[in-house]
Formats: C-alpha cells, sequence, structure tokens
C-alpha cells in the first residue's frame, strides 16, 4: 500500500530496533530508534540486489523522494546504476564528534537463588507498555525518557492470578486476598494491614560489593486502585529475602493481579553514590552559554507548538522535535553519550 503523510505521523514512531514503512516501486522510509527517518531504493541492477538512500524525512518530502525514485529508475533502465545524493550542505562542526560506546567489560553478576520450584519469571523490563500503545497515533513512544524508563530494571513475574479487596479498615483482617490460579500457598498474603497487599518473591538476590538492589513497581505501568511501594535492600551481604508490597487506595474496590503480571522491577544501584552529589540551585543567566541554547529552545518550542495549529505546516508534517531522541541541542550540538535505548541482559537460567 502506498504510504500517506498521515500513515507516516502515525507509524514511523521510534522502536527499540529500526523497521522500514514500504511505499512502491521498491522505496521505503526506514524508522531509526533514535527517530531519524530515511528514504531508500531497493531495486535490481545487472541481476545484483542494489539499495540507495533518497535523503532524509521530512527535509525530503513524501513527494520529493518519488520524484527522486522515478529519477532513479529512469537511471536503471538505461543500465547505469543511480548513487545516493550527497548531502546538500554540510553541518558546520566544531569539534569532531566522537561516539561513546557503552564499556566492554565483564558483566557485573546479579544473582537471584531460587527457593522453590514455583515457576517466577525474570525477565529484562520491555520498553513496550499498553496504555502507550492506545495513545492517539502511540504519541507516548515519542518521549525517549520514559522509554529508557520502561527498560530500567528486570520485571519479576507473579506466579499467581489473585483477586484482593479491602474494606478500608487498618487490621489484617481488612484485606481479603483470593487466590484465582498458581499453586497453593498463593504468593500475595495480608501482613502488614492497611491494605497492603505483600507479595513473597523466591528468591534471595545477591549483587557485587557496595550494590543495592532497589525493588519497585514496573515504570510507567499504572495499576487502578493500588500503588507500589519501594524498597531498597542490601543485597551484597544479607541472608534475607524482601517482599514486594502494593497498597490499595480505593477501598471496596477489587483488585485482580494476572499471573504473568509484573508485579516488581529491580534494578542495582551504587551505594552511597546518591549522597556524593550536593544539589546546587543557580541562576541559569550565570551560564550565559547555556542560556542562550535554553532561550532558542524554548523560542523554538513556542514557534512549534504554534505551528502544529497550521494544516500543511512543516510542523504538523514533522509531527514532534526530535532533536533529544537524536541526541543534538536545537542548535545542532551533538552529545557524545546519548542513549536511545538500553540492552539489558536476559536472565540466565542456571537452575
Amino acid at each position: 500500500m502506498a504510504l500517506t503523510a498521515s500513515i507516516i505521523r502515525s507509524n514511523a514512531v521510534p522502536k527499540e530496533e529500526a523497521f522500514r514503512l514500504d511505499d512502491e516501486d521498491g522505496m521505503y522510509l526506514l524508522v531509526q530508534p533514535d527517530g531519524a527517518m530515511i528514504w531508500h531504493l531497493q531495486f535490481v541492477l545487472d541481476e545484483q540486489d542494489k539499495d540507495i538512500t533518497l535523503g532524509d524525512y521530512p527535509e525530503v518530502s513524501l513527494v520529493d523522494a518519488r520524484k527522486k525514485r522515478d529519477a532513479a529508475m529512469r537511471l536503471v533502465a538505461q543500465g547505469i546504476a543511480p548513487k545516493s545524493p550527497k548531502k546538500e550542505k554540510a553541518k558546520p562542526v566544531k569539534e569532531k564528534h566522537v561516539k561513546i560506546a557503552p564499556p566492554k567489560e565483564e558483566p557485573l553478576p546479579l544473582i537471584a537463588y531460587r527457593l522453590n520450584n514455583v515457576p517466577t519469571p525474570i525477565i529484562a523490563a520491555p520498553n513496550d507498555r499498553l496504555w502507550m500503545d492506545q495513545t492517539h497515533q502511540r504519541y507516548a513512544y515519542r518521549c525517549m525518557p520514559m522509554l529508557i524508563s520502561n527498560q530500567s530494571g528486570w520485571m519479576i513475574l507473579s506466579s499467581h492470578a489473585i483477586r484482593a479487596e479491602w474494606d478500608g479498615r487498618q487490621h489484617l483482617e481488612g484485606l481479603k486476598i483470593t487466590c484465582l490460579s498458581g499453586p497453593q500457598p498463593s504468593n500475595a498474603i495480608s501482613i502488614f494491614g492497611s491494605g497492603i497487599i505483600t507479595f513473597t518473591l523466591p528468591y534471595l538476590f545477591r549483587t557485587p560489593p557496595g550494590f543495592n538492589l532497589v525493588a519497585q513497581g514496573p515504570t510507567n505501568r499504572p495499576k487502578d486502585g493500588v500503588s507500589a511501594l519501594s524498597g531498597v535492600i542490601e543485597t551484597d551481604w544479607a541472608e534475607s529475602t524482601f517482599t514486594m508490597n502494593w497498597m490499595i487506595t480505593r477501598p471496596h474496590h477489587p483488585i485482580i493481579f494476572e499471573k504473568d503480571e509484573p508485579i516488581c522491577m529491580v534494578f542495582p544501584q551504587r551505594r552511597y553514590e546518591i549522597e556524593s552529589f550536593q544539589p546546587i540551585v543557580r541562576d541559569i543567566k550565570s551560564e550565559p552559554e547555556l542560556n542562550d541554547d535554553y532561550l532558542k529552545w524554548a523560542d523554538s518550542r513556542r514557534q512549534f507548538n504554534q505551528d502544529l495549529k497550521v494544516p500543511g505546516s512543516k510542523a504538523t508534517k514533522d509531527g514532534w522535535q526530535k532533536h533529544y531522541a537524536q541526541g543534538k541541542t536545537i542548535t545542532e550540538k551533538r552529545s557524545t553519550a546519548h542513549q536511545s535505548k538500553l540492552s539489558l541482559r536476559n536472565v540466565i537460567d542456571e537452575t
């Protein structure tokens, strides 16, 4: 099916891996994880598959990309190999841009010692969320900080399906928990009162010396009527386990946790590191260069938001400003350490 500007706006949302949106006659739009979008053309010449670029979108519009495609295919018909167009103008670079790669070091062990045989999966947190899928044109996926946060840890999935309802009393008996599926005993109990659901986790965690383990609810995964409580555990020495707790916020409202639903998210944190920081509040005018960059960004954002209301404007075609996702400022200064996604290691089961 041929692409349209509307189809591109609705579907060209960055994902963890690059993907393509196909047009006609071999042309497609490649969408990169950092939000960059590049026109490509595939064709066959001298019995060999070829692929060239036609320019960046939206700088090269859909109409212009098709014109470039048609011109290239006329050359192919003559037996001439078309070439990817050169950039019209080089962007000024004050200093050499060197991408800082993640350190190639031996991975630090994060060990979960299994305490029983009840299947309780641990997975690297994915970047997708159901509510984000349901936003208009999947707009939420354009927020790079939220995508990074989504992936920042490992999720522990529930071994049971349970239903909990709190009558508002502070006593233990005020919370009724019913096991809907899974082996007995259930992984959810009431031991604190006050409408707090306590999930027992069948693991004893061990981190390297000097590392704590943060246990919290899955990031950016709200659940109606209940809120996850978080904790920081010294898992480099303790021989004890910890629980995951959720506080019901609305009495007489049934709460259901499905089997394999994430009930806990964990990630290591170096002990004492946060205490090494000294928070400071300063007037931004004390940093003239930063203040100047900020004002340019603020003006650009105001203008962009105004232009979004104008049908056919460049802003409406772009849909959103991609500078942060691409690791650059409004003045085209590039970060050497921008991270557009996380690549957490999958869990190795040695049991």
